[in-house]
C-alpha cells in the first residue's frame, strides 16, 4: 500500500523546483504539463526580452514586467493544485483502504441460514426424542408401581412369621 504524502512537503517541493511536487505525488501527467507551462513563461522573460530589446528598449520592460507577473500568478496557482493533488491523493488512498475493509468484511463467510425443510426435520427429530423420554417416564412409573407391589408383599410375609409357614409335608406335597 503507498504511503499518504504529505500536501506541505508537495507544495515546498514544487516552489523549488517546477514540478517536483507532482513527481512527489507520482502525478506525471501534470507535471509533464507545468513544466512545459513554465518553461515557455521562463521563455518569455529572458528570451523574448533580448529579440525585443532590438526594437524599442520600452517595450522590453512592459513584456519582461507582464510575463514575471503571469509566472508569479501561474506557479502561485501551481503551488495550490499541487497542494489539492496531494490530498486528493490521500483522500484516495483512505477510500481504497476502506474498500479493502469492506471486502474483507464480506469474505467473512458467516453461517449459512438453515432453510425451512433442514429445520423442520430437527424438530421432528426432538419431538421424537421428547416422545421417548415421555415413554421412558411412563414405563419408570410402572415398575416403580409393580416394585411397591412387590415390596408389599415381602413385607406381608414378613408379619406373617415362622410360626404361620407351612410345613415340611405340606410343601413336599406341592411340588409332586
Amino acid at each position: 500500500m503507498n504511503p499518504p504524502k504529505s500536501p506541505g512537503i508537495a507544495a515546498l517541493a514544487s516552489f523549488l523546483f517546477p514540478g517536483a511536487g507532482y513527481i512527489y505525488c507520482g502525478a506525471f501527467g501534470w507535471f509533464f504539463i507545468w513544466m512545459s507551462v513554465t518553461s515557455f513563461l521562463f521563455i518569455g522573460v529572458f528570451v523574448f526580452p533580448v529579440l525585443a530589446a532590438y526594437k524599442d528598449p520600452g517595450y522590453v520592460l512592459g513584456v519582461t514586467v507582464g510575463t514575471i507577473s503571469a509566472l508569479v500568478i501561474i506557479r502561485f496557482f501551481e503551488l495550490f493544485h499541487v497542494y489539492r493533488i496531494a490530498e486528493d491523493y490521500n483522500i484516495e488512498i483512505d477510500r481504497m483502504q476502506r474498500m479493502r475493509t469492506i471486502r474483507s468484511k464480506r469474505l467473512e463467510k458467516p453461517a449459512p441460514p438453515k432453510d425451512s425443510s433442514s429445520e423442520i426435520k430437527e424438530l421432528k427429530r426432538r419431538v421424537e426424542e421428547l416422545e421417548e423420554v415421555e415413554s421412558l417416564k411412563e414405563r419408570v412409573r410402572e415398575l416403580e408401581s409393580k416394585s411397591s407391589g412387590i415390596e408389599q408383599i415381602g413385607s406381608d410375609v414378613k408379619e406373617l412369621g415362622p410360626s404361620e409357614k407351612p410345613s415340611k409335608s405340606k410343601r413336599l406335597r406341592r411340588r409332586r
